[in-house]
Parts: C-alpha cells; structure tokens; sequence
C-alpha cells in the first residue's frame, strides 16, 4: 500500500479512547480484557490501524463500555462516510495549500477533526524527517518585498504581548482577520531569501492563531492551525518555531487527557532542535515534557526533565527568539507546580506556583489567573479550604475584570468542583461559588 494512502486511512476513534480514559479511567489492559480482545486489538481501533470495526466487535464494545450499540453503530457509519484528508508535501507547494485550505469552505473537510495517537505524532515525525529545502522561493501574481515580511513580524510580536493581557477570546477576530491574507502573500512572487522570512512570519501567526483557538476551546481549530503553521517553519528552515508549535500541540495533547500524546510531541520538538541552538527553547520544551510525564505518573521521568529545565534556564543564550519573551522563571515554576500536583505533591506543587507569582510579568494577567486557580487546587488537597477560597477569588477578579480566556475560566471550573464539598461547612467557599455563578452566567 502506498505510504501517503495509508495516512489518509488513519482516522483514530477518539471517542472510544475519551470514554475508556475519562469516563470508566481504565487502561488500555484493563478495557482489552473486559471486552475480550488482545491489547493490541483496541489499540488498533482507538487509533483507526483498523478501518472498520465488525458488528460483533462492535456489540462487545458497547457490552463492556456500557453504551449503546446503536450510538456506536451510528458513528462508525459517519466515520467510514467522512472523507479522505488532504496529504500536504512538506515543501512551498504544501505550504501555500495548508493556508489555503484554512481560509477556504472545504477546512472542515480537508483537515478536520482532532488527530491523536500515531495519526498525530506521526505528523511530528514527518516533520522531523522531512528533507530540507533548497530555497523558499515562489512565482505569483504579486511580488513581495522584505518591508512587507517586516511589516508582519512587528505586527505578530504586538499581537503576542496584547494576547498576554486581554486573553484569547477578544483577540481572537483580530487575528483572524490578519491571518486570512496570508495565504494571499504566500501564493505570491517572493525571492529565496524573502520567502524563509515570510513564512517564518507566517508560521509565527500561525502558532499564535493555534494558542488563541487554544485559550479559548476552540481545539480543531487550534489544531490545524498549528499543523499549517508546522508546515511553514519547515518551508521557512526554522526549527526553533517548528519545536514552538510542537510545543504547542504537545500542551494540548496532555490538556485534554492524552499525556502520552504530549510527551512524545514534546520529545519529537526537541529532537529536531539544532545541537547549538537556544537554551531557552530547550527549557521550554523541557517543562513540557515534565507536565506530559507527571500527567501519565512519571514520576523520575519528569523530575529529570524539571530539572533539566532549570538547568537550561540558567544558561546564557544569545540566541533566545523573540517570541519566546514570555518564558522565564515565572513559567517555569508554573510548569513545575502544575507537574508536581499532577504528581499528588501538593505542598511542592504550591511553593512551585508561589514562586512563579513573585516574579511574573504583571502584565500576563491569564497566566497570574491560573496560577492562582492551581494554588488554591493545591491548598484544597492539603485540606487548607479556607486558604483555598481565598487564592479562588483572587483569581476569579482577574478574570472577571481583565481578562477574556475560556482556558482561565476552566480553571476556576475546577477549583468550583474541588470547592463543592465545603459549600456548606466554609462560607469563603460559598461565597467564591455564588460569585463563580455569576461570571459563569455572564460569558
């Protein structure tokens, strides 16, 4: 079989792995053996190795789920009618078909849906193995000019610090809007040395586009954007942006419950870092495999790259790119309390955050948010409610007043749930439900 049609076959069913792992919180073992099958077998029909599942098969899912088989029957049938994805070369031709596409009515057609498992981390390894280009020139029907790239560049870096202040949801539009004239401009006239620099740029407003669909739960979308966007850093020969968007996509692997995803991104991003290349993006990278391994319950495998991270960090690094002006100390501990309390290491995990509390930018209001929702996540697992509530509402008036992040207020979603049981017994957690109430009616 044709190795670009065997990609286009994998369709993983996440809705079978979602249910295994959020719903029953079995494991892959646990599931194979209730439904009577081999490991391996469920593993080849979560991640779509197996085209079609037999009616049979099917009802032993169902059986063992507790679901309906209807239902299951239902959507293998919309799954085997969905049409085939676009497969994009790894050169200017794919690039300009990737922006293409994402501003053109068949997105949800060509590159729709959320990949997982191999379907998602062999795009990783595509693009790290795929073959460097010569140059990244284009012919058109416009000609562009380095003022033009400039232009753009400036305009990505404003965008990034307005996103730290006001947050995805408000922002997004914006850049939306500066987004759809891409494609535009890589389908133009641009010489070699032009062409690295425009999509470079546009592999930057990609990654941006991904993290504000991100902020806001808008995850296909995000997806894609940073799978285009992958595309340009590679037409660009910029590894450093290509790992960035890894970085990306690994943060959203481990979000939505798929941390093996994550840390195999996170990995790959690192791999395909140049030997001498920026200190500071490999910390970056580093802690995003430490949240990856802690969220899967490794624990050794995250120290080390905890460490690691702090390691890097410390390093001088005349090469730091200019959109990694976010990440520093401040970020850093946040990863390390977010690992540490994945790991049930809750008073660590709590110094980790106060410390990133004391030296974040104060602009990055999103970030101060959530660090202050996981504190006070960390102050109920010690049994500290009080104390709890009161990081809950500190965080609840940065997003209610300032800020507009669909990903911030989750956070305080959780903190409401862990919060629950003491409604009744602790009146400053009452009090951060009813005001938590209030915003939530609000958005």
């Amino acid at each position: 079989m044709n190795a670009d049609r065997r990609h286009l076959d994998v369709v993983p069913r996440t809705h079978l792995r979602e249910h295994r792992e959020r719903v029953l919180a079995w494991s892959q073992t646990r599931a194979a053996s209730t439904i009577g099958v081999h490991p391996s077998t469920l593993w080849r029909w979560e991640s779509g190795q197996i085209s079609v599942i037999r009616a049979y098969d099917l009802q032993m899912i169902a059986n063992a789920y507790g679901l309906s088989y209807e239902d299951l029957d239902r959507i293998e049938s919309r799954r085997s009618a969905r049409p085939d994805r676009t497969v994009l070369s790894w050169d200017i031709r794919g690039t300009v078909e990737a922006f293409r596409l994402l501003e053109g009515s068949g997105m949800n057609q060509h590159l729709a849906g959320l990949r997982a498992g191999d379907d998602l981390t062999g795009l990783a390894r595509e693009w790290l193995t795929a073959p460097a280009l010569l140059a990244t020139a284009h012919e058109g029907s416009h000609h562009i000019d380095i003022a033009v790239v400039e232009q753009l560049e400036s305009m990505v870096l404003r965008l990034r610090h307005l996103d730290d202040e006001i947050g995805g949801a408000d922002l997004l539009p914006v850049v939306s809007q500066r987004h759809q004239r891409m494609a535009v401009l890589l389908a133009g006239t641009y010489t070699s040395a032009v062409g690295r620099r425009l999509h470079a740029a546009a592999a930057d407003l990609g990654h941006l586009l991904g993290w504000l669909a991100f902020d806001t739960g808008q995850h296909p979308l995000a997806q894609r954007q940073w799978i285009a966007a992958l595309h340009a850093a590679h037409s660009a020969d910029d590894p450093l942006i290509g790992a960035n968007i890894l970085a990306g996509l690994a943060m959203q692997a481990y979000a939505m419950n798929r941390p093996h995803d994550g840390l195999s991104l996170a990995q790959t991003a690192e791999q395909g870092l140049p030997a001498s290349s920026s200190t500071r993006v490999r910390s970056m990278i580093a802690c995003r495999q430490a949240v990856a391994a802690a969220k899967i319950g490794d624990a050794i495998t995250s120290g080390r790259a905890l460490n690691r991270a702090e390691d890097l960090l410390d390093h001088d690094d005349p090469h730091i790119p200019a959109w990694l002006y976010y990440y520093g100390h401040a970020d850093e501990e946040l990863h390390a309390g977010t690992a540490w309390l994945a790991l049930n290491e809750p008073h660590r995990a709590e110094h980790a955050f106060q410390n990133a509390l004391e030296c974040i930018d104060p602009t990055h209001v999103r970030d101060r948010g959530v660090i202050l929702s996981r504190i006070a996540l960390t102050r109920v697992a010690q049994g500290e409610i009080e104390g709890a509530a009161l990081a809950a509402q500190d965080a609840l008036l940065l997003c209610s007043a300032q800020l507009h992040s669909l990903r911030a207020v989750d956070e305080l979603t959780d903190v409401d749930h862990a919060l629950s049981t003491y409604f009744d017994q602790v009146p400053a957690a009452r009090d951060f439900h009813d005001h938590y109430d209030t915003l939530v009616s609000t958005e």
